[in-house]
């Protein structure tokens, strides 16, 4: 594993632009693939396309896979949380097929569970069989035939993508037999904002979707044109509003009201006292913030750890509650919230289901391993651009998963990297 060196000396005039919305892009990808249109995103399928991020190329493959005559088929979904769980109903439902999941050793540790057994409980009948390791690998072997109407329950609380993945497939039944399906929420949703976006882009993509008593049904509409264009990330705009504020650079690629739910972090920013100003895409952040940030995890998951940075910065504590579900991502980010608020030099005070960051003496440089985990890499990246001390990260190359393009934002604002 390698590290690198991050220093800022004097900022540079440039234009910060995000990559594509990865969490869009990928359920974009399943609906064209539902449909049988063209992926929105084709150079995807180009090996090696240096600026989208890995999980897309990973959805990408995986689609490309489900799509050929194979009727055996091998899918390395590397440390994809939303590929893997998208690709295994989407697998599931292809019928007579033996599909094979690998992938990281972190992955596997993720909660999947109730997805594999909404599965096998309602398709198991028909002839699903999985076949499950230690993590790796997981084996499928589909039913004969596609069923005419899927109706399907599934615990959501641990992730939404569970509810998204099934709902996609509930998707692809009603394609092709024009017959509603369904999907029934058990408990209470994670993460809510990222099941909406997937019943958003189920809407304006052919479908009508509709909820009766926590039972949310899908039937086909008319086959779309084209799908609608693909926004900027919010996860990674996040990185660069808080870049925007300490440089006074303008952010490019912006775009309101979405529905995308980190979004939230532009109102964050608000509440803070300050000033942000939007026109024709375009996005910049001024102004002394006043106070501290009152934040709920659910609300924008994985906009916390830019959060986080942008608590150390502040004169009064911060607040972050209902934060469970941050440690079930790609890293425990409570622990890689803690590592870095106290590495920079701010205090950590974690309580059942919250935790407090108290800004303090800042060190004179700080450490910090990312642990494969891109958001901790950005975010520590981030709060030393924006705070001038000097960070010593190992494991900068996981950026790759979500903003391979990151770095070069970095050194065009000028932040000087080596290793």
């Amino acid at each position: 594993m390698k590290a690198l060196w991050i220093r800022r000396k004097t900022w540079k005039p440039c234009t910060l632009l995000p990559p594509l919305s990865k969490s869009d892009a990928q359920r974009a990808m399943v609906v064209s693939a539902i449909w049988g249109l063209p992926s929105p995103v084709p150079e995807a399928t180009a090996e090696g396309h240096e600026d989208l991020p890995r999980d897309i190329q990973v959805m990408a493959r995986g689609l490309k896979a489900l799509a050929s005559p194979d009727t055996r088929l091998r899918i390395d979904c590397r440390d994809g949380g939303v590929p893997f769980r998208f690709l295994l109903t989407q697998a599931a439902l292809r019928p007579d097929t033996e599909v094979e999941f690998v992938g990281s050793a972190r992955l596997g540790e993720r909660p999947h569970e109730a997805l594999l057994r909404a599965l096998e409980q309602y398709l198991g009948p028909a002839g699903l069989r999985i076949k499950r390791a230690n993590p790796w690998p997981l084996r499928l072997q589909t039913p004969p035939v596609l069923p005419k109407a899927l109706h399907v329950e599934v615990e959501a609380q641990a992730s939404s993508q569970f509810a998204s993945s099934l709902l996609l497939g509930a998707s692809r039944v009603a394609r092709a037999s024009s017959q509603p399906s369904s999907v029934l929420l058990k408990g209470p949703l994670a993460s809510p904002g990222y099941w909406d976006m997937t019943r958003k882009w189920l809407e304006c993509s052919g479908f009508s979707v509709w909820e009766e008593n926590r039972r949310v049904w899908v039937t086909v509409k008319a086959m779309p044109r084209q799908l609608p264009p693909i926004p900027g990330d919010w996860s990674s705009l996040g990185y660069l509003l808080l870049l925007s504020w300490a440089s006074q650079n303008p952010v490019a690629g912006l775009s309101l009201g979405q529905g995308h739910p980190d979004e939230a972090l532009w109102w964050h920013l608000q509440s803070l006292g300050l000033e942000t100003s939007f026109q024709q895409g375009i996005a910049h952040v001024r102004g002394e913030p006043q106070g501290g940030l009152q934040v709920s995890a659910v609300e924008c998951p994985d906009a916390i750890l830019g959060l986080v940075a942008l608590a150390c910065m502040l004169k009064e504590p911060s607040r972050f509650e209902e934060i469970a579900v941050l440690r079930l991502k790609e890293s425990d980010r409570v622990e890689a919230a803690k590592a870095m608020a106290e590495a920079f030099g701010a205090s950590f005070m974690l309580e059942d289901n919250r935790f407090v960051v108290k800004p303090g003496p800042r060190a004179a440089f700080f450490e910090l391993d990312a642990k494969e985990d891109h958001r901790t890499a950005m975010s520590a990246a981030t709060l030393s651009a924006m705070s001038g001390v000097p960070l010593k990260l190992w494991g900068p190359e996981c950026v790759e998963k979500s903003f391979p393009a990151f770095w070069r934002q970095l050194e065009s604002a000028g932040v000087e990297l080596s290793p």
